[in-house]
């Protein structure tokens, strides 16, 4: 067993502390415009998700995008729906009980439960500050251009939710 001062210098500081400020540029505006929404996209994803809660049918019956996305959101809204029941702070009986977001055109509505989007973009979130990882981690073997391309997936405004 190596000793503990020898693996706590094998830690990548540098990694971590990009990762961290990668994290802290997703989530900082992750509340954006709540309890409206401005985006188009943003409440057809949470609606294909609500319909997946809702019927119990995994088709999202929409293919523009993978699937992959909407059962996650899904996974997530049910466990916001558990840990709400539990913490007293959802009253509705099941999960399929969550509001629909409403949307008056292209995208521009109003969200009922805005937790909802939280979660969404949170898991979201969650996923880009992951890449910053997976981009290292495919560049580790191009020495210097490693910490660039890990410095500008972390920073890029476009790879942000």
């Amino acid at each position: 067993m190596k000793p503990l001062v020898v693996r706590f210098a094998r830690i990548n500081w540098l990694l971590i502390v990009i990762v961290a400020l990668g994290s802290v540029l997703r989530f900082w505006g992750i509340n954006y415009g709540l309890p409206y929404t401005y985006g188009p996209d943003e409440p057809t994803y949470l609606t294909l998700a609500l319909q997946i809660l809702k019927t119990g049918d995994l088709n999202p019956h929409w293919w523009y995008y993978p699937s992959l996305l909407f059962y996650l959101n899904a996974a997530a809204l049910w466990l916001l729906f558990v840990v709400g029941r539990i913490l007293g702070w959802i009253t509705f009986a099941g999960p399929g009980d969550f509001p629909l977001p409403e949307v008056v055109t292209m995208g521009v509505g109003r969200l009922a439960l805005p937790a909802e989007f939280l979660v969404a973009r949170g898991l979201t979130a969650i996923f880009s500050a992951g890449a910053i990882v997976l981009v290292y981690l495919i560049c580790r073997q191009l020495h210097p251009a490693r910490w660039l391309a890990t410095w500008r997936r972390c920073c890029s405004p476009s790879h942000r939710p």
